[in-house]
């Protein structure tokens, strides 16, 4: 798969529908990993999903990114989620107006025989006096992140800690009816030691670096790439600010080692908007 960071609302993908690629070889000795790929059917119903599940050999997922392809900026992405038992992952968009020109969804998911990570989720309804849900690693750090939610909320941002060992994900309260929102942590599956590549990783030792972004910028941020010989293992971001904005694209670059974020916004250019794309590196 290629794929062109964005520069307008119109989101530009070049995607393969159910692929299998092999993701740049780890160092030496390390589990070897693939990406999984597969993109919804392109027109303008209202929300679509696309799922994905690993291969035999490389069953657990590490990290899962997604976008949405058109929809001129009307479309949100609103779950990047990996399932319950680790063997794969969801994304789902909806058209927020009703009126979005053709899109589709794609959800990727990179894929390893490494132990599996420990899937931590929390939901919170979504209302005018809360719009967050928090989740926390029990022991050792974030690997990658994941979000959900119901009704009419839009997620805005994932956010992993400082610490590297929560996830927040932030939501607009919808208009009426109920909904929630999801957080979810992929936490290091030792106790002890968090394997990554061939290095051991003490839990607490992961870092994020952060890229920041605004209208000036075609509400695109880029974090990354990871220093020190880290490997990048997850992402996260999104905007504060914005009228009424909301989530098209979370991709991670494994080649580069960066991670990018895209919004939209359905009040189109408010200024005074903040982008933020984070990058976990263990």
């Amino acid at each position: 798969m290629s794929h062109r960071p964005l520069r307008a609302l119109a989101v530009v993908v070049l995607a393969a529908t159910a692929a299998l690629v092999p993701v740049h070889p780890d160092p030496a000795g390390a589990t070897p990993t693939v990406l999984v790929t597969d993109t919804s059917a392109r027109n303008t119903d209202p929300r679509k999903a696309a799922r994905v599940e690993c291969p035999p050999l490389v069953p657990h997922v590490i990290d899962v990114d997604g976008w949405i392809d058109g929809g001129s900026g009307l479309v949100a992405l609103t779950a990047l989620l990996p399932d319950e038992d680790g063997n794969g992952a969801t994304a789902r968009g909806r058209d927020r107006v009703g009126s979005a020109s053709a899109w589709s969804v794609t959800v990727r998911a990179r894929c390893s025989a490494r132990p599996a990570p420990q899937r931590v989720a929390r939901t919170r309804s979504v209302d005018a006096t809360n719009g967050a849900a928090e989740v926390t690693c029990p022991s050792g750090h974030v690997l990658s992140t994941g979000f959900d939610s119901s009704g009419e909320a839009v997620p805005t941002l994932v956010e992993p800690g400082l610490n590297v060992r929560t996830v927040t994900v932030t939501a607009t309260p919808p208009p009426t009816g109920n909904a929630t929102v999801t957080a979810i942590a992929l936490c290091a599956a030792d106790p002890t030691v968090a394997r990554t590549g061939a290095r051991a990783v003490t839990p607490g030792a992961a870092q994020l670096v952060v890229g920041f972004g605004g209208n000036a910028t075609g509400y695109i941020a880029t974090a990354g790439p990871c220093q020190n010989g880290a490997e990048l293992t997850g992402s996260g971001g999104g905007i504060v600010g914005g009228s009424d904005a909301h989530l098209v694209e979370s991709f991670i670059d494994h080649g580069a080692g960066t991670v990018t974020v895209f919004v939209a916004d359905l009040m189109c250019c408010p200024y005074g908007t903040l982008v933020i794309a984070y990058g976990i590196c263990s």
